[in-house]
C-alpha cells in the first residue's frame, strides 16, 4: 500500500514536501535559540526568543486554519514558503555584516513562527485534495511518520552543524529546506474535495468565519481543553 501511494506523483511530492519543510521548522526554532544565547549569553534573553517562537501559536493557533481555507492553498502554501526564505537569508546576512541586534532575532523569530500557523492546517488540508478516501488514512500516517522521523533526527543534523559551520548557517540551511518545498508544492495537481464544496462556511467572509470558529473552540469545552493541552505539547 505505502510503496503503490510513494509512485504516485502528487503523494510523493506532498510527503517530501512536507518532511523537507518539518526539518526547515525545526531546525530554524533551534537555530533561533542558539544563535540568541551566541549573541547575548544570557538564559533570559534566550528565553524571550523561545517565548517569540510559541506566542504565534497561541495567538493565531484557531485562526490559522480558517484563514488559510480563504485562499488557494496551493498558491498560498508557496507564497507563505517565498516568505520564509529572505527572512532566513536576512539573518545570515545581517549577521556577516555586524547589524543583527536581539530586537530583529526576536522580530524575524515571531514573523517565521506566524507563518507556520497557517503554513501547518493549509498543508495539512492539501491532503485530501491529492488523495482518494481510500488511500487517506494510509497517507496521513506516512506523513506522520516522515515528519516525526525528521523531528527525531534533527537534533542529530543540528549538533553536526554546530561542529562544523556552526548556529549561523542554520538559517542558510532553513532558506534552502524552503525552497525545496516550494518545489515540491509547485509540482502538485490537486483537485478540489467534496468537503470542501458541502461547506457552506467557506462562503462566509473571513472575519464571520474567524468569529463562527472562535466561538464554537471556546465554547466546546472539550475543544478548548485539546488545544490548551496541544499549545502545551
Amino acid at each position: 500500500m505505502y510503496r503503490s501511494l510513494w509512485k504516485q506523483k502528487n503523494i510523493r511530492y506532498y510527503l517530501l514536501g512536507g518532511g523537507v519543510s518539518r526539518l526547515g521548522d525545526v531546525l530554524s526554532a533551534l537555530a533561533f535559540l542558539f544563535l540568541a544565547y551566541d549573541m547575548t549569553e544570557s538564559n533570559v534573553h534566550t528565553t524571550g526568543v523561545a517565548l517569540a517562537e510559541t506566542v504565534p501559536y497561541l495567538v493565531f493557533g484557531l485562526i490559522g486554519g480558517v484563514i488559510a481555507d480563504s485562499f488557494p492553498r496551493k498558491k498560498l502554501l508557496i507564497r507563505l514558503d517565498l516568505f520564509r526564505v529572505p527572512l532566513m537569508l536576512s539573518i545570515s546576512l545581517l549577521h556577516g555584516f555586524n547589524l543583527l541586534t536581539y530586537p530583529v532575532l526576536i522580530i524575524v523569530s515571531f514573523l517565521v513562527q506566524t507563518i507556520g500557523c497557517f503554513f501547518n492546517p493549509a498543508h495539512r488540508a492539501v491532503l485530501p485534495m491529492v488523495t482518494t478516501e481510500d488511500e487517506r488514512s494510509a497517507a496521513n500516517s506516512l506523513y506522520d511518520t516522515i515528519t516525526r522521523g525528521v523531528t527525531i533526527l534533527t537534533p542529530l543534523i543540528a549538533i553536526t552543524l554546530l561542529n562544523t559551520v556552526g548556529a549561523l548557517h542554520f538559517f542558510t540551511l532553513d532558506a534552502f529546506t524552503y525552497l525545496i518545498s516550494v518545489y515540491c508544492l509547485s509540482r502538485l495537481t490537486p483537485g478540489r474535495t467534496v468537503e470542501e464544496k458541502a461547506d457552506h462556511s467557506l462562503h462566509l467572509p473571513v472575519h464571520q468565519r474567524v468569529l463562527l470558529m472562535d466561538g464554537w473552540s471556546f465554547n466546546d469545552s472539550k475543544t478548548f481543553f485539546l488545544y490548551i493541552l496541544y499549545g502545551f505539547s
